[in-house]
């Protein structure tokens, strides 16, 4: 990116601003230069652009980032206590789903989650979120959070059915949404009170999960394992009931249901 980034407040919410860029490589990358270059302040900055040439979902993976669709990053600096921003994936999915549901309104179709932030609409997934921690000059925590929100379009070679929100309201924006997408965010993060109130933050994210109580594979680098899912821990951890009666925990993992038919 070349262009300077000029933060302008967010219309409604005190403390919180915003910038926008026609191009840039990644917004996590941009928003992560400026936490070395020590201007990130005290985070609540969101940058977004309408297009994105080295977009980046999880492990590493590249992220589709055409025009039409919404691209953006939030840095917040000292979010929570070290042993709480574990977390801020539960607590980022919530506030995407909340924003998808606004934008979509009331009537729409299904909107619910996949552990850990995969927002599901009818059960195909409409998002890539990806979270990154570093540390600031100052030895402060920041933690970046990216969202790629299928709007226009969405990929079709994935290994999770995929759908974009315009499917399913024609006249839905990426402009639209991230008024929602700000405003969610402000409001779960307050919820969440810096890691005081998860256990609020956790009884809202399964009312809205899916396949809670449902077979499942949960898929890692090196290995597959299949159970039911019974449950998310007080860290965020994917609670899976095995074969043998006895149940496990995930701290990552790729998530996928059985698939009628099958």
């Amino acid at each position: 990116m070349s262009e300077t980034l000029v933060f302008e407040p967010i219309p409604g919410l005190p403390d919180w601003r915003a910038a926008h860029v026609a191009t840039t490589g990644s917004t996590n990358a941009d928003l992560a230069a400026l936490v070395r270059e020590r201007s990130a302040g005290e985070g609540r900055l969101w940058l977004t652009a309408g297009e994105q040439t080295q977009g980046r979902g999880r492990r590493g993976r590249p992220w589709s980032s055409p025009p039409g669709n919404l691209f953006g990053s939030l840095v917040l600096v000292d979010p929570a206590p070290v042993d709480r921003i574990g977390f801020l994936p539960l607590v980022t999915g919530l506030a995407v789903r909340d924003a998808v549901a606004a934008e979509l309104g009331e009537g729409g179709p299904s909107i619910a989650l996949k552990w850990p932030n995969d927002v599901l609409i009818d059960g195909a997934k409409c998002c890539g979120i990806l979270l990154e921690s570093l540390s600031a000059p100052d030895g402060t925590i920041a933690v970046i959070i990216g969202c790629g929100i299928n709007v226009a379009s969405h990929p079709l070679d994935t290994p999770y059915p995929a759908t974009h929100l315009t499917a399913h309201r024609p006249d839905a924006t990426s402009r639209s949404l991230f008024h929602h997408l700000a405003g969610a965010f402000a409001k779960v993060l307050n919820d969440w009170n810096r890691g005081r109130n998860t256990t609020a933050i956790r009884e809202r994210w399964l009312d809205h999960a899916r396949g809670r109580g449902q077979p499942l594979t949960v898929t890692l680098d090196n290995a597959t394992h299949q159970g039911i899912f019974e449950d998310i821990d007080a860290d965020g951890y994917l609670i899976l009931r095995l074969p043998d009666g006895t149940s496990t925990t995930f701290a990552a993992g790729d998530v996928f249901f059985k698939q009628p038919g099958r």
